[in-house]
């Protein structure tokens, strides 16, 4: 819910020139399999330099109060020592007591809140104009600062990077780890985390679902990844296990009129706020943990290892008198372990509107290669509106491998169900 931050940080962007995609950084990084679904690491940030800066070239750095950030924050945003215009309250001067974000020398990337003499300071740090990514998996490597207490807002994120053209919400942001204390909002606490989409319509709540870790771990006292997975037209975000998402978002579970802005390149974020609309208040925080990163990766799935497409069958015809609604329901079969498919569907018939329904626990327009699951479609048809003929209704299936724009015609499977209206 970084919803009213944007304004300012879409006026910087617009003045970035915009890096493109490449492997940066994965010597050493294997390959991961889920599933069946192999994928290839692209741009890596293992954070194993010697103690001292990150690197200037992969991060840029937000910089400053900027009236809160639209969030009525209190920190101070700095770069590393010598960041070009770093704020007079930054340090000048290398030091890991001193600094809010350097390198521990043991493959960590820390950030950490300081209180410098009544002022907060902190980082924010953005691919922007260094790295944009479109699909894929995108996971973190975190140990997150304690949050039980309210004061800090830790945040790993992405914003689409059209912002200078298309201002916040419009360009869409999705927040993949977002962590606060229970006390404000019954945030996750120390317990678990919140991944939420933030579209045109949905605003600053957005749309989003929370994750409990189970008895025993802690976001603050071990390292946990948090991700998505991205392909077009959905996203599916998960704590430790790829294969398991708790929260899966698609264009046909945003409000009527909303536009999905997520089949366009984003670049990602990482910050520890302090204070603000879910930071709460900072007047008790005193020597708060840092937050720390092991690693930052994206993967992507190699064209030629996209996995096979499903099979939706030969549906029978649907019939339906005008003014009335009916339904038909189909079985689609899957390869094993290809993961999650996002369906849609629509109609020729002038008045008309068709909806998707699926059994999947988490998300009624996906279903899952690993369940036996169903998909039906629902005809509605309006009297006088829709008059007697033959018709048809569509179906598209979109997988996790699913690279493309998103339009219907790029769908990885589809079928044509004949649809007749009578009086």
């Amino acid at each position: 819910m970084k919803s009213y931050a944007i304004v300012a940080l879409a006026v910087a962007v617009l003045a970035l020139p915009l890096a493109a995609h490449g492997q940066s950084g994965c010597v050493g990084v294997s390959p991961i399999t889920i599933g069946s679904t192999n994928y290839a690491p692209q741009w890596c940030q293992e954070f194993n330099g010697a103690v001292g800066s990150p690197d200037n070239s992969q991060w840029k750095f937000d910089l400053g109060n900027n009236n809160g950030w639209g969030n009525h924050e209190v920190e101070v945003y700095c770069g590393p020592p010598g960041y070009p215009g770093n704020p007079a309250q930054c340090p000048s001067t290398f030091s890991t007591a001193k600094n809010t974000v350097y390198l521990d020398g043991k493959g960590h990337l820390v950030i950490q809140p300081l209180n410098v003499d009544g002022t907060w300071l902190s980082t924010r740090m953005l691919t922007a104009g260094r790295q944009d990514f479109r699909y894929g998996l995108i996971k973190a490597s975190l140990r997150l600062p304690d949050t039980t207490k309210q004061g800090l807002w830790p945040a790993f994120w992405s914003l689409g990077s059209d912002i200078g053209k298309n201002p916040w919400p419009a360009c869409g942001e999705a927040d993949i780890m977002e962590d606060w204390s229970p006390e404000i909002f019954n945030g996750p606490g120390a317990r678990g985390n919140r991944s939420t989409i933030h579209t045109t319509k949905t605003g600053g709540p957005g749309l989003g679902a929370p994750f409990t870790f189970p008895a025993g771990p802690r976001a603050d006292t071990a390292f946990h990844t948090y991700g998505t997975i991205w392909s077009a037209n959905m996203m599916e975000f998960f704590v430790d296990d790829p294969a398991t998402p708790f929260f899966i978002a698609t264009p046909d579970d945003l409000p009527s009129g909303d536009a999905w802005p997520f089949n366009s390149d984003a670049f990602l974020l990482l910050n520890v706020a302090v204070g603000g609309t879910l930071g709460g208040s900072s007047a008790a925080l005193t020597n708060p943990q840092p937050l720390m990163a092991d690693y930052i990766r994206w993967y992507t799935i190699p064209a030629n290892a996209a996995g096979p497409k499903p099979i939706l069958g030969s549906p029978s015809a649907i019939t339906v008198r005008a003014g009335a609604s009916a339904n038909i329901t189909l079985k689609p079969k899957f390869a094993p372990g290809t993961g999650f498919f996002y369906f849609s569907c629509s109609t020729d018939a002038p008045g008309a509107t068709c909806e998707i329904a699926t059994n999947n626990p988490l998300n009624r327009h996906v279903v899952s290669s690993r369940a036996v699951e169903s998909v039906t479609a629902s005809v509605s048809t309006s009297k006088g509106k829709t008059p007697s003929g033959n018709y048809s209704v569509n179906v598209y299936a979109f997988g996790e491998s699913n690279y493309s724009d998103g339009s219907k015609s790029h769908a990885d499977a589809s079928v044509v169900i004949p649809l007749a209206v009578r009086e």
